[in-house]
């Protein structure tokens, strides 16, 4: 339904054609086709500027590629021209000071929402993740529990809804995982834009090629390749695709591995993103998951070795709640017997005066990690890859809900002989995790007296 709200007297032949890339930007949506929709409805805003639809259909593009500065203010003025009354946009608005790490504009925008649509899964349970990260644990939990039980009506809800699920240790809705590709809050990567028009598989047994290719970061590349071993035996060759520092590491797997280019795809009969591949496998939870991905390499702990891993990439929309508050890790550094070493690459690795434990490849990085004692890091690709090489790891994950680490227990159900987490209580609360970990360290060095 068009907006009737045309400023500066936008010509009819303009606006239609306006509408029409709208039109395709929806169908494009509707395939779960992202990358295809932000052309057309980038088009709609060049063609009609002064429509509120059309501001609104530029602003969801701008959302889509994670620039949440510039869509804010085109959110803003669709909302108030148009869109007051609409419950999504004001969901989008809420999304859009997410992204930004604006948690009370973010907070109050879904209020708006779920005043509008009091059954909005997607905004109900993005108000109870701004309310966890201000440590209101009971409020936000009580709305998490509300949502899980609501009917989704959108790609947004669906989405949500699988991630809330998975977190509270509910892995039966994972398939809705795959309205990831469907939500113009989720940017579709460019390999999954080569890819489309591609044949998925589905995890039955296939007589050829199944390609795996690697889709978001290197933590969720190192928690799911473990996948492989099961894919390897339900079809004739499995071919592996990921960034190119870590094919040495993947290599070691015994499988065909390539590095990903979306301009060089390898041959194949069939595909499937990295993180589908518990849903077509056909591990719905955790505890039916295959153990961590064996790379191969000899563990040789060396006595009072340890490190720390302090922050997360810059580039990860939540990395203010991932990564540590600045120097709180000092208490850890004068443990008695304990020779600490630095895991930390790229964002903050000055911040302490360790050496380092990493190295220029992810292979000579594992097999750094290889001779630790112990690790101790946020919820970082290291803290996956040293799970997969068995050293024991004192994890802190975020404070937000994150579908790997099982809401309300201190073990990992994916690195379960290795992982213990230490959860704050709030996004500031680094000083009392920091100190049960230090007090843990202790105990262990007592217990190895």
């Amino acid at each position: 339904m068009r907006s009737g709200f045309v400023v500066g007297g936008t010509p009819n032949a303009r606006l239609d054609k306006a509408w029409d890339h709208w039109r395709k930007g929806n169908d494009a949506i509707s395939r779960g086709a992202l990358g295809e929709a932000i052309p057309h409805w980038r088009a709609c805003y060049a063609l009609a500027p002064n429509d509120a639809t059309m501001q609104y259909a530029f602003a969801i593009s701008l959302l889509g590629e994670k620039q949440f500065s510039d869509a804010k203010p085109f959110l803003m003025r669709a909302v108030r021209a148009a869109y007051a009354l609409d419950a999504q946009a004001w969901f989008h608005l809420g999304a859009c000071c997410r992204g930004l790490g604006d948690w009370k504009g973010a907070a109050r925008y879904y209020q708006q929402a779920l005043a509008l649509k009091p059954t909005h899964v997607a905004a109900m349970i993005g108000r109870g993740f701004c309310l966890q990260m201000h440590g209101d644990i009971a409020a936000a939990e009580s709305l998490f529990a509300a949502a899980l039980v609501l009917p989704c009506e959108s790609a947004s809800d669906r989405h949500e809804q699988s991630t809330l699920a998975a977190w509270w240790g509910d892995y039966s809705r994972w398939q809705q995982f795959e309205n990831r590709w469907r939500i113009g809050l989720f940017a579709p990567t460019p390999m999954y834009q080569a890819m489309l028009g591609h044949r998925r598989w589905n995890g039955t047994p296939f007589p050829g090629i199944v390609l795996l290719w690697s889709e978001q970061g290197f933590g969720d590349l190192f928690q799911l390749v473990r996948y492989a071993p099961l894919m390897a035996a339900r079809c004739d060759h499995l071919v592996i695709a990921v960034p190119l520092p870590a094919v040495p590491l993947i290599q070691r797997m015994g499988y065909e591995t390539v590095a990903l280019r979306t301009d060089q795809v390898p041959f194949h009969h069939a595909h499937t993103p990295m993180m589908s591949a518990q849903w077509i496998m056909g591990t719905d939870a955790p505890d039916k998951a295959p153990p961590p991905a064996d790379f191969r390499i000899e563990r040789k702990p060396e006595s009072g070795k340890a490190a720390l891993c302090w922050a997360g990439g810059a580039g990860a929309s939540l990395d203010l709640d991932r990564s540590s508050a600045r120097g709180c890790f000092a208490p850890l550094l004068d443990i008695p017997g304990v020779r600490w070493h630095s895991a930390q690459k790229g964002q903050r690795e000055d911040e302490y005066a360790l050496p380092s434990a990493v190295g220029d490849t992810w292979l000579a990085t594992a097999e750094q990690l290889a001779t630790l004692e112990f690790l101790v890091s946020v919820d970082t690709s290291t803290a996956h890859l040293a799970g997969s090489l068995g050293v024991p790891t004192y994890l802190m994950p975020p404070t937000h809900v994150e579908w790997r680490w099982t809401r309300g227990r201190t073990d990992s159900v994916w690195y379960p002989t290795t992982h213990r987490l230490y959860r704050r209580r709030s996004t500031r609360d680094w000083p009392n995790v920091v100190g049960q970990i230090r007090g843990d360290i202790l105990a262990r060095a007592s217990k190895a007296a």
